[in-house]
């Protein structure tokens, strides 16, 4: 279960990253009531998957609880490898 504990420390870790630009907007003024639909959801789709995945562990479905941590994980992993790949290749100079 270390393996659980550290994928869903990720997650958790990840998820501040929505979350953060959900108050930012809303102090900037860019979340306004057209919008905040589309934001409920998706605050909604990461608070679900990181209870979901502890309450699906806590009534025996530890794999399944496995497998929503790692769908969650995916687009934060694959953002990482996207900001490495453009630190690594010198920023942005072939974009312009």
């Amino acid at each position: 279960m270390n393996g659980f504990r550290i994928l869903w420390g990720f997650n958790a870790l990840m998820s501040l990253m929505p979350v953060g630009y959900f108050f930012v907007g809303l102090g900037d003024g860019s979340i306004t009531a057209s919008n905040m639909g589309m934001w409920m959801i998706l605050l909604l789709v990461v608070a679900g998957i990181l209870g979901g995945s502890v309450w699906l562990r806590n009534n025996n479905r530890p794999r399944i609880a496995w497998w929503v941590l790692i769908l969650g994980a995916a687009p934060y992993a694959l953002m990482i490898i996207l900001y490495l790949a453009t630190v690594l290749s010198g920023g942005n100079r072939g974009w312009q």
